[in-house]
């Protein structure tokens, strides 16, 4: 990895080479497409994708069983909620990494 280039500029990058990586404060530009086979890493996203919707789903029966509801401590209830939350979320992560490499 000799050949790294670090640039920090106020302007958007429209080059396709580019994938993008964004959170709340900086979008961050890796020029790694060209380095990838697109297509296996799509692959993997979204192999990875079914496998959270899978504890997803798991964890909505759970919190739609009244009968979990009724006897499950509430700090158990909070956890399987958080988990949920956060799992939709990496799910969003995953969805918008599996768009960028398909442009």
């Amino acid at each position: 990895m000799t050949n790294i280039k670090i640039e920090i500029t106020d302007q958007k990058e429209e080059n396709l080479d580019y994938i993008d990586l964004i959170d709340e404060n900086y979008t961050l530009y890796l020029k790694i497409k060209s380095m990838i086979d697109a297509d296996e890493e799509t692959a993997k996203i979204d192999k990875k994708i079914t496998d959270l919707s899978g504890i997803v789903n798991k964890i909505d029966q759970k919190l739609n069983n009244k009968k979990f509801i009724e006897r499950a401590p509430s700090d158990i209830i909070n956890q399987n909620i958080s988990n949920k939350a956060k799992i939709e979320n990496d799910i969003l992560s995953l969805r918008s990494l599996r768009d960028t490499l398909s442009d």
